[in-house]
């Protein structure tokens, strides 16, 4: 998760340094690029949180289910 967070610090980063440029066509090519890229990251993060929450949510009714089997 750390290393998808650094990713996309340094996609916005680019994105920044991209804005300062005068070439205007090519900026916006390489910003559209950038961010494309930070979507997938976001997409990632999002996975691994979605995949985090079940594995809690089923922990939470497996130890319910040994509580009521007591």
């Amino acid at each position: 998760m750390h290393e998808l967070l650094k990713r996309i610090s340094g996609e916005i980063e680019t994105i920044h340094e991209l804005c300062r440029r005068d070439e205007v066509r090519d900026r916006l090519d390489a910003v559209l690029a950038v961010l494309k890229r930070v979507a997938s990251s976001v997409d990632q993060i999002t996975t691994t949180l979605d995949g985090i929450g079940r594995n809690d949510q089923r922990k939470m009714v497996q130890s319910k289910q040994i509580g009521e089997s007591d």
